[in-house]
């Protein structure tokens, strides 16, 4: 990754599925892409409306691992060995 990419980062994550209360902010280490896997640098976030169902384990709740990071609007920032260059900082 980019020396411009810091190594934490904070983040509303979970640690268990439930209501509003189990969000909390944390500071996480930023995750390194793998394969055709990208990163997203966020400026601000939000919650989206699909938020909740993962948050309350009612939506695809085998794709979900703790601490799992609500909200997922941003720049691409980097990528895996796989990831296409051409849309490096598309929108």
């Amino acid at each position: 990754m980019s020396s411009s990419i810091p190594h934490k980062m904070k983040a509303a994550a979970i640690d268990e599925f439930g209501g509003p209360e189990v969000i909390q902010l944390r500071t996480l280490p930023v995750p390194t892409p793998s394969g055709k896997q990208v990163l997203i640098r966020l400026d601000a976030a939000g919650i989206g409306v699909w938020d909740p169902y993962f948050r309350q384990g009612e939506e695809a709740t085998d794709k979900v691992t703790f601490p799992y990071i609500i909200g997922n609007d941003g720049r691409w920032d980097g990528g895996g060995p796989g990831a296409e260059s051409h849309a490096l900082s598309r929108r």
